[in-house]
């Protein structure tokens, strides 16, 4: 069995964050400090087509190419391109260069979970936009006062709907009223 990497636990570079910092202007721009709080780099040079970046560590230089899609109301839209050159909004640190999901064997924390275990999480995640606790055996919250009724009964069958689900599962549900009365 391979083990993959979890994406939560890499550091990462986001080309929509450089984008709203206005990196991408018609001049090189150098960011020393990399306002972006990524630890392994000591500095970060943009231009319109391309991010230059220098490990803390070496003082190595990677450069990524930026690529750009037209949008359709008009405006253009800004893409790293990855060493396999696959198109990516995010490019993850791998410990000695910056790469794509695919490359870097990376899954998300969520695909780690059993069936059971995502529904909770959607479950959790339902009663919280509720007002709610996370914990699944309380009652569901109230309608939050400025949220429509229409949106709070749809929101209300569906974690009525993956409560059913949860419920299908007794050793699940044992485990999570154990939870409850832990906390």
């Amino acid at each position: 069995m391979r083990r993959h990497g979890i994406v939560e636990n890499h550091q990462s570079i986001d080309v929509n964050e450089i984008h709203r910092n206005g990196a991408f202007g018609p001049t090189i721009i150098e960011f020393p400090y990399v306002g972006l709080r990524l630890t392994p780099l000591s500095m970060m040079r943009t231009s319109r087509f391309s991010v230059d970046i220098q490990f803390a560590k070496d003082k190595r230089w990677q450069s990524i190419p930026v690529r750009w899609t037209c949008c359709h109301f008009g405006g253009q839209r800004p893409w790293l391109e990855c060493l396999c050159g696959r198109r990516v909004g995010r490019l993850y640190y791998a410990g000695f260069c910056f790469g794509c999901r695919q490359c870097l064997d990376l899954i998300y924390e969520c695909q780690r979970r059993s069936q059971n275990g995502r529904r909770y999480l959607r479950l959790a995640k339902l009663r919280t936009r509720c007002g709610g606790s996370s914990l699944i055996t309380e009652h569901f919250p109230p309608r939050p006062t400025r949220m429509r009724k229409q949106t709070y009964l749809k929101l209300k069958s569906q974690a009525e709907l993956l409560k059913l689900e949860l419920h299908k599962c007794p050793r699940f549900m044992k485990r999570a009223r154990d939870y409850a009365r832990k906390a």
